[in-house]
């Protein structure tokens, strides 16, 4: 994670929210939407409406959310452009000018704090009034935004007695605006300002905070306490409080399937091809060759893998806003998965055209065919390792965060690609290897088995990590994607292998073709439909209602 100049390093700004006094009157949405200029359907700051219970014994409770300006922003690291960035004072900033609009960073956020706009519209019926037209930022189009803590006001206080919080000139405009008094901005790393007196000395909670965020937005109340100074607790027929419907993400949709689908069957095939090289059977394995103007040309398996994965990096390319800026994707190779993906696609393309020219004089004095197989499926196996990275750094989607989703991808892929490679053999007319025959029927054997396995223990991971909503639509898709997805092929398989070695290439092709569009399949019901955002949710809440949710009164010592 780098930090990047700006602020004082002494400080870390944040803001505490006493959630007692928030009225629900959204002035801060107002405030922060008239201060920063946002769009419609823009807000930086906004207030969540719970209610809990029923009557008599009902509670309800507004919740302030944003940016949280995480110490840990899990929205920066996976950045592949680094325009999400961080100050000296912690402080999260975007770069507007760098960023491609791939919203990867809003499926990192647990806290739906980005935004993203892609035309220019205004209030009045989609149309931008004089007002609008005058302070239109074009900057903000097609890129990510968020909130900034007003920065633009706390940077005014260095070299004077100025103090964010304190002065209204210096202090976001959302606290600034607040009626109840509920809002308040400070310094974190100053034991005696008020935001550190508050969270001392008051009853607080970060949100999502096991995530590892460490979030720069605290929730407080006051913690009532009886006549002897101890604290009261809670009723014990309390409702738990139950987050509100969760949303489901429609950033990444059909295109990114794309990306997942066709890049984890190429780079599965790859890897495999290079099992086979190391297991001495690469020259047993087809290959075309042809003569381009008195050059001689070699296609083989290497290049239908790469065609494959241009394609699913090409969806990904028709998915970003700002098009015009893909080459930014490789900056944030330092932490970014996605970067990372992108690097090694680009390398694997380059020895992928030099195996064309395999067979020239040229670059036989250079490497030999096999040496550049092996450079080919290596750097395949390393765009599944990455590509399989993506999806479960992402925190702001709990179906996305199970450890075992990365090796959900890498077997899958791995399963995808012995798919392919059977149903290429058989389309192509060639005649199986073999060893290739013989071992295709065991490997898909192991391999479904080993999908069903990660499956299972996925749905018992999201059984208890997962929004309800999301829960729903695994549930409902679960039995197609073990049964057709890897029953049907594994069955199949076991036929094959059942049967003399190579006498049945069509079934074979049949059962890999059956793998592949399982692996699809899944892959398409996890990306984009259980795909269901983190929800606003507090552990734990003040006693504000009425009945056995009234607050206890307050004693005084």
């Amino acid at each position: 994670m780098t930090i990047e100049p700006g602020g004082d390093p002494a400080n870390r700004w944040g803001m505490v929210v006493d959630i007692q006094k928030c009225v629900g009157c959204n002035t801060c949405t107002v405030a922060c939407k008239h201060s920063n200029l946002t769009p419609p359907r823009v807000q930086w700051r906004s207030v969540r409406d719970f209610e809990i219970g029923e009557y008599p014994n009902v509670e309800r409770i507004f919740m302030p959310v944003g940016c949280m300006h995480c110490s840990e922003p899990p929205c920066m690291d996976v950045c592949p452009t680094t325009a999400t960035r961080q100050r000296e004072d912690g402080l999260v900033f975007q770069r507007y000018d760098l960023c491609i609009g791939c919203m990867y960073c809003h499926l990192a956020c647990p806290y739906q704090a980005r935004f993203l706009v892609a035309d220019a519209v205004g209030y009045f019926e989609g149309r931008q009034s004089s007002v609008e037209e005058v302070h239109y930022q074009g900057q903000r189009l097609g890129v990510s935004t968020k909130c900034t803590f007003c920065v633009e006001k706390v940077d005014e206080a260095k070299g004077t007695d100025l103090v964010p919080g304190i002065d209204g000139a210096v202090t976001p405009a959302c606290v600034l605006s607040c009626i109840g008094q509920a809002l308040h901005f400070g310094d974190f790393n100053d034991p005696d300002s008020n935001i550190s007196a508050m969270e001392r000395d008051k009853a607080s909670t970060r949100m999502h905070e096991e995530l590892g965020t460490k979030p720069n937005l605290v929730y407080v109340w006051h913690q009532p306490r009886d006549a002897d100074g101890a604290p009261v607790p809670e009723p014990a027929n309390r409702p738990a409080m139950k987050p509100i419907p969760a949303k489901r993400q429609n950033n990444w949709d059909l295109r990114a399937v794309g990306n997942f689908s066709l890049g984890g069957t190429s780079s599965g095939l790859l890897t495999l091809l290079g099992l086979i090289v190391i297991a001495g059977g690469g020259p047993a394995l087809p290959s075309l060759e042809m003569t381009l103007a008195g050059v001689p040309l070699v296609f083989d398996l290497y290049h239908l893998g790469a065609a494959l994965m241009g394609l699913g990096l090409f969806s990904v390319f028709l998915e970003i806003n700002r098009q015009a800026r893909f080459l930014n994707v490789f900056m944030g190779y330092r932490t970014s998965w996605m970067s990372r993906e992108a690097i090694v696609a680009m390398l694997f393309m380059g020895v992928a055209a030099l195996k064309l020219f395999a067979a020239t004089p040229a670059l036989e004095l250079l490497t030999t065919a096999g040496e550049l197989s092996l450079i080919a499926s290596l750097l395949g196996a390393g765009f599944l390792y990455c590509q399989a990275r993506i999806l479960q750094v992402a925190k702001g989607v709990p179906a996305w965060r199970p450890p075992v989703m990365t090796w959900m991808l890498v077997f899958s892929g791995l399963f995808e690609g012995l798919g392919l490679l059977v149903v290429a053999l058989w389309v192509g007319g060639f005649t199986f290897p073999p060893d290739l025959a013989a071992a295709a029927p065991v490997a898909g054997l192991v391999l479904a088995a080993v999908n069903g396995v990660l499956w299972l223990n996925y749905m018992k991971h999201c059984a208890e990590a997962v929004p309800v909503e999301t829960m729903r639509v695994l549930s409902r898709h679960s039995s197609v994607i073990q049964i057709a997805g890897r029953g049907v092929p594994l069955m199949l398989f076991a036929v094959v292998l059942s049967l003399p070695v190579g006498s049945a290439p069509g079934l074979l092709a049949l059962a890999g073709l059956v793998a592949m569009l399982g692996g699809w399949y899944w892959k398409a019901v996890v990306v984009w439909r259980a795909c269901h955002f983190q929800n606003f949710h507090l552990k734990s809440v003040p006693l504000r209602g009425s009945g056995v949710m009234a607050a206890p009164p307050h004693v005084t010592h």
